[in-house]
């Protein structure tokens, strides 16, 4: 299946949200609304079960960070030892490189999906643009997707922050 496959596979089942409305401005935004919330939950998905699915490994990596770094700590403040020292920390280092690309690799995780989206919209709004009078420019589907996805995010991040605090 090429991309060209997949885009003709789903488009009827995201053409339909461009045109609930008859104003074929207010239609493209809506579409372009669902759209960026439906990479949103997907992303969202994946990066959630990427994170199940590793679990263990993060939460491993994490602890090792920590005992290197403590060990490095105490190798310097109760022995005095340099030597010992650096060697602990220069794995503390290594410990939490692993720990910190981990996230970035989770995090990316959520992103895939917006290419799908953009390949999409670029074979149906290619054409499509939109002046905007506050930066004196006109702008194209992509503008108005990254804007609503952004959007979408940090609703998505609000909401998660203020249901850990209620619950």
């Amino acid at each position: 299946m090429t991309f060209d496959d997949l885009f003709i596979s789903i488009d009827p089942l995201l053409i339909v949200f461009y045109r609930i409305s008859d104003n074929p401005a207010a239609g493209f935004f809506f579409g372009t609304f669902i759209v960026s919330l439906f990479c949103v939950l997907i992303g969202e998905i994946t990066s959630s079960m990427v994170y199940r699915l590793n679990r263990s490994y993060y939460q491993e990596l994490a602890q090792e960070t920590i005992r290197m770094g403590d060990l490095s700590i105490s190798a310097l403040r109760f022995f005095k030892d340099k030597k010992k020292y650096r060697a602990f920390n220069k794995e503390a280092n290594d410990a939490f490189g692993k720990y910190f690309f981990s996230q970035i690799a989770l995090g990316a995780s959520a992103l895939w999906p917006i290419p799908f989206a953009l390949g999409w919209m670029q074979t149906r709004f290619v054409e499509v643009s939109f002046f905007v009078p506050l930066i004196n420019r006109t702008v194209s589907y992509m503008a108005v997707f990254i804007l609503w996805y952004i959007l979408i995010w940090k609703i998505k991040g609000m909401m998660q922050k203020d249901l850990k605090i209620q619950g």
